[in-house]
């Protein structure tokens, strides 16, 4: 079997006709004997170390008719066979009597019913039944064990967490032609019932009037198909007021109530003439002050706002209208007052859950030195309703202006900024903040162009760090922090690793770790998504192409990063899902590049409904396990007291023929891809595969998956939440 699975798919024909003659009682067993396993292993191009040629059920007949298959191989007919390798579904025998559709059928309301399919799913119905996975681990891969709990943590994961990010300007393409409209109204709804697309970057701030109807046009077109809601860039640093209350009045106007905000100002610490900004007389200023100063006066003016809720800030004055730069504090360390630290040292360690968490980072904040605990989840994360937002809330209230906080900022370029200058805006816009958002991008010197540069786990974890002690400082004042721009690396990306399947494998796992630190949401920045003359970024999820060059009809070419996209989708979809714990191991060989996520939730349908109520489908526990190694595999041995021990699990597999350097043209999602489609939906047969449990040890449900370098797989099973 070794010599097989490892083998190129090429060269896999040859391994098993070597195998047969070899060891032929032992291929008996392996499944093998019918060609049909080896060509789609060959039509799929399942990377070494990944087959879908399943063992011979038990009792096939090998040894000439003197022995029967067991999962131990081919033993003699009076051999019992193991109990732990009987679970319910193993034997994978339909009923001679009915027809396939009817087989199929039967199948999708076992897997409804214990939590494990949406019956709304499209493309289902092409799905492949009957397929199991073959448990047994490869040699030479290393070895991680993990007991993952039905425990959650507090924190949920907010229902359209991972969105997109788009400059001003050829939005309409989106919506040029019907076909155009239906094909990416399909990508989008991918990212769940309401995807987020958060509208600006470097165009917002460049605006000279309003966007033109035709960009709005095409949104509320994606607002009415996908479902689709915005968060609207407005100009901030050319000082004009009247200019982006125009952007906000005709975004009103065409939009509505599918705007989720207003996003005012881009990245303020890389204006042309950096942090700073203009006083009430039209001189500028440097200095994160001066800059906090023309953001509030110009959001109290688009807001209508009166005066600041909270209780007087000495900074404030002329009745919460404006601010006195020079009594706007700075924290310790913030000596020069640019709003960054001028030291950055974070404690603790993030990570996957169970990994610390947030354990023994402190920050300068109003009140004192603020820690948590270690654990799963945002450990210390407050409800977004916590006492700094409720006093703020019922000030607002008292004045009338309850439903004025519809903006967001400051947009940060980076993680830089300090918690101490995040709260001292919170505190000042209290009245018409939403919610905070910093940016997030990789830098690279020219020397480290490769990509494991963006899949190095250390660099990934000491960014995590400074947002959490940035999502700390908003939780306290009760707001929350969102990701509003990010990818893989600045200005467009990297050519060589940016828009390889190397991005995917981090989209999917920056995702979940921003999730885990308790970001509200993370919008991976397309710019302008494609241009007939210059193409798209290479960070790009999905780039718009215009069919035999022609520029009348435009159609989304999927690449390769947009698949991670897919993989964080599949694992948070459903109505309250939430990390549950982790314990490794100490005997795992596997290193930290093997990234392993937790979470348990409801399945439901439209993603949008509360808790869990008696009329939804059980619990699923859903596990993510993430190869970011190249050159080595890791056997997994998933250990789960929550899960049920008499049903079995399903295997979502995502990898790519040409590995984490290669780019989207080989990558596979349950055996479907985007690769030569020009409606936004994958083609071929969908492949989800069954797996049964290894055994069972005491209270635990033992399932044991062989990770292959460089892929990703999801494991879905029926489970029980323990609160």
């Amino acid at each position: 079997m070794k010599a097989y699975v490892n083998a190129a798919p090429q060269d896999r024909s040859a391994a098993a006709e070597a195998w047969a003659a070899s060891a032929p009682d032992e291929y008996a067993c392996s499944g093998l004997g019918s060609a049909s396993c080896i060509e789609e292993d060959a039509a799929t191009r399942a990377p070494p170390g990944l087959s879908f040629c399943r063992p011979a059920p038990p009792g096939t007949p090998c040894r000439g008719g003197g022995g029967a298959c067991t999962p131990a191989g081919c033993a003699p007919r009076q051999r019992a066979q193991p109990q732990a390798w009987q679970p319910q579904a193993q034997t994978q025998q339909p009923d001679q009597q009915q027809q396939p559709d009817q087989q199929q059928t039967q199948q999708q309301r076992r897997r409804r019913r214990r939590g494990l399919l949406d019956a709304s799913a499209p493309g289902d119905a092409g799905a492949s039944a009957g397929r199991w996975y073959d448990e047994r681990f490869v040699d030479g891969y290393g070895y991680l064990k993990l007991k993952v709990g039905t425990k959650p943590s507090k924190a949920r994961i907010l229902p359209n967490f991972l969105g997109t990010s788009h400059e001003w300007g050829r939005l309409y393409e989106y919506a040029r032609t019907g076909e155009a409209l239906e094909a990416f109204a399909a990508i989008f709804r991918e990212l769940g019932p309401n995807p987020v697309l958060r509208i600006g970057g470097r165009s917002q701030e460049l605006l000279k009037a309003a966007p033109s109807d035709g960009e709005f046009e095409a949104l509320r077109a994606l607002s009415s198909k996908a479902g689709a809601r915005f968060i609207i860039g407005l100009p901030l640093e050319p000082n004009d007021p009247g200019l982006a209350k125009s952007v906000m009045d005709k975004a009103d106007a065409k939009l509505g109530g599918s705007i989720l905000s207003f996003g005012l100002g881009n990245e303020p610490d890389m204006w042309d003439r950096r942090i700073g900004g203009y006083d009430a007389k039209g001189d500028w200023k440097s200095g994160f002050a001066n800059y906090l100063t023309q953001f509030h006066r110009t959001a109290n003016a688009l807001s209508g706002c009166t005066r600041v809720p909270g209780g007087a800030l000495p900074w404030v004055k002329d009745g919460g209208a404006d601010i006195d730069p020079s009594k706007v504090p700075s924290g310790a360390s913030d000596a020069d007052g640019d709003g960054v630290a001028d030291t950055l040292e974070f404690g603790g360690a993030a990570g996957p859950v169970g990994g610390g968490g947030d354990a023994g980072r402190t920050y300068d904040a109003w009140g004192g030195s603020v820690g948590g605990a270690a654990g799963g989840g945002p450990v210390g994360a407050r409800s977004l309703g916590g006492s700094g937002r409720r006093l703020a809330g019922a000030a607002a209230a008292a004045a009338g202006e309850g439903s004025r906080a519809r903006f967001i900022g400051p947009s940060w370029h980076d993680l830089k900024l300090t918690p101490f200058s995040l709260q001292t805006m919170a505190r000042t816009g209290a009245c018409y903040l939403k919610e905070l958002s910093v940016h997030y991008y990789s830098y690279f010197g020219a020397d480290q162009a490769h990509v494991q540069t963006i899949l190095d786990e250390s660099r990934l974890r000491d960014s995590v760090a400074r947002f959490s002690a940035l999502r700390m400082a908003a939780t306290d004042l009760g707001l929350g922090l969102r990701i509003a721009e990010t990818n893989s690396a600045v200005n467009g990306g990297r050519a060589g690793f940016s828009e390889t399947f190397g991005a995917a494998l981090w989209t999917a796992d920056a995702a979940f770790e921003f999730a885990r630190a308790g970001a509200t949401g993370m919008h991976l920045h397309w710019g302008v998504g494609g241009d007939p003359e210059r193409g798209g970024p290479a960070y790009v999820g999905v780039q718009t192409n215009y069919m035999g060059g022609d520029t009348s009809k435009p159609y989304p070419s999927v690449h390769a990063p947009w698949y991670g996209y897919l993989l964080f989708s599949e694992a948070t979809r459903g109505d309250y899902v939430r990390f549950t714990y982790t314990e490794r191991d100490p005997s795992s060989s596997c290193e930290s590049s093997v990234k392993v996520w937790s979470l348990i939730g409801d399945p439901g349908r439209s993603g949008n409904t509360g808790p869990a109520s008696n009329m939804l489908p059980p619990s699923t526990l859903r596990v993510a396990v993430i190869n970011k190694d190249a050159d080595r595999g890791c056997n997994v041995e998933l250990r789960l007291p929550g899960a049920d021990p008499k049903g079995h699990a399903e295997l979502h597999w995502l990898w790519n023929s040409g590995g984490v350097a290669g780019d989207g043209v080989g990558v596979m999602w349950r055996g479907q891809t985007y690769a030569g489609t020009t409606d936004g939906r994958l083609t071929g047969q969908r492949d989800i595969l069954n797996i049964a449990p290894a055994f069972q040890d005491g209270g635990e449900v033992v399932y044991k998956v062989a990770v292959p370098p460089g892929t990703a797989a999801l494991l879905v099973t029926a489970a029980k939440i323990k609160e």
